[in-house]
C-alpha cells in the first residue's frame, strides 16, 4: 500500500488526526477519484487498521550462583543453580475506522481492547566432578563427570478482549474491560501449562602428551519428557584427537611467522529437544474432507469420518 499511496494525500488533516476520506468531502471537493481501498493513507490504515495503539512491558530476572570445592590437589566440585523468569503484558486499542466511507469500506464498526498477559520461567542445576592430574609432566589428563537437571513452562498466559460501540474513553490509556460499556462481543483465550522435565548424565576424558598430541572422549546421556514414554532417554557419544605440529622440532624454524599450527579430527552425535513441544508424540482424530467411509455393495454411498494425525 505505500508504493500504491496517492502522493498528494497528506498524512495528517489540520486537527492533527490522520487524513481520511472525510477530510476531502469536508474540503468540498471531489477531485481526489483515485483515494480508493489502495491508495488511501497509508500510515492511518498501519495504525488504525491493523495493530492499533498498543504497549507491551517485558520484565526478566536471571540469576546464578555456583559453589567451588577443592578438597584435595587436582580435585574441583562445582555446583551450580540457575534461575529464569520472564512476564509480559500487552495492550492494545483499535478504534472505529473507516478507510474508505466513499465504498464503504470499513474495517471495523466497533472499538476494540485487548489485554494480555503471560509468564514463563525455568531453573537448572549442574553438579560436576573435575580431576586433573599429570605423570611425569608428559601424561596429563582431565576427567570430568557430572549431573545436570532441569525444568522449565514457557509462555503461559491468557488474552480478554472485548468490542463496544460505546467505551468510556476511545484511547490506549484507558484500554481496560471495566471501561469497555455495553460490549458486544467478548473472547477469553488462553495456553495450557506446557511444562518440561529434563536429566542428563555426563562424562569426559581429556589427553595430552607433552602438548603435542591430544585425545579426547565425551559421553552424554540426555532424557526429556518432551519424548514418549520409553523414548525420552538419548545416547550421544564424540571423540576427537589432536596434533599440535608447531610444537614438533622440525617445526622450529617456523617460529617466528608461524607460533601455532594445530591439526584436529572428531566425530560425534548430538540432539536436540528445544524445536519439540510437549504431546507432539500423541496421535489426535480430526475430521475433514478427505476422511470417509463408503457403504453398499457400490460402494458409492460416503459419511464424513475421522482420520488420525500420525500413524505410528
Amino acid at each position: 500500500n505505500m508504493l500504491r499511496a496517492n502522493p498528494c494525500v497528506p498524512i495528517y488533516n489540520k486537527d492533527g488526526g490522520y487524513f481520511d476520506w472525510n477530510d476531502i468531502k469536508a474540503s468540498g471537493t471531489d477531485g481526489w477519484q483515485t483515494y480508493n481501498t489502495y491508495t488511501s493513507n497509508p500510515i492511518m490504515r498501519m495504525v488504525n487498521g491493523q495493530s492499533g495503539n498498543n504497549k507491551s512491558i517485558n520484565q526478566n530476572l536471571h540469576a546464578t550462583g555456583y559453589l567451588e570445592i577443592s578438597p584435595i590437589k587436582g580435585l574441583t566440585y562445582r555446583g551450580q543453580l540457575n534461575y529464569n523468569q520472564s512476564t509480559w503484558t500487552w495492550r492494545a486499542y483499535l478504534p472505529v475506522f473507516s478507510a474508505n466511507e466513499m465504498t464503504a469500506d470499513t474495517y471495523r464498526k466497533t472499538d476494540n481492547a485487548t489485554n494480555q498477559i503471560g509468564t514463563s520461567w525455568g531453573w537448572s542445576t549442574t553438579n560436576t566432578l573435575n580431576y586433573k592430574f599429570d605423570l611425569n609432566k608428559l601424561h596429563n589428563f582431565d576427567i570430568l563427570v557430572g549431573t545436570e537437571y532441569g525444568e522449565s513452562r514457557p509462555d503461559f498466559g491468557f488474552s480478554l478482549s472485548a468490542n463496544t460501540t460505546n467505551s468510556v474513553f476511545g484511547d490506549l490509556t484507558h484500554a481496560y474491560m471495566d471501561f469497555m460499556k455495553d460490549r458486544t462481543a467478548a473472547t477469553v483465550s488462553g495456553s495450557p501449562n506446557s511444562d518440561s522435565r529434563s536429566m542428563s548424565y555426563f562424562g569426559r576424558v581429556n589427553y595430552n602428551f607433552n602438548e603435542k598430541y591430544m585425545l579426547s572422549a565425551i559421553m552424554r546421556a540426555d532424557g526429556n519428557s518432551k519424548f514418549a514414554p520409553g523414548k525420552r532417554w538419548g545416547y550421544f557419544p564424540s571423540v576427537s584427537a589432536g596434533w599440535v605440529i608447531s610444537n614438533e622440532k622440525f617445526m622450529a624454524k617456523t617460529a617466528s611467522w608461524l607460533d601455532f599450527l594445530k591439526l584436529r579430527a572428531g566425530w560425534g552425535q548430538n540432539g536436540n529437544a528445544q524445536t519439540v513441544s510437549n504431546f507432539e508424540w500423541q496421535s489426535t482424530f480430526a475430521y475433514n474432507s478427505t476422511s470417509y467411509y463408503s457403504f453398499n455393495s457400490s460402494k458409492d454411498s460416503f459419511v464424513s469420518g475421522a482420520s488420525p494425525s500420525r500413524l505410528e
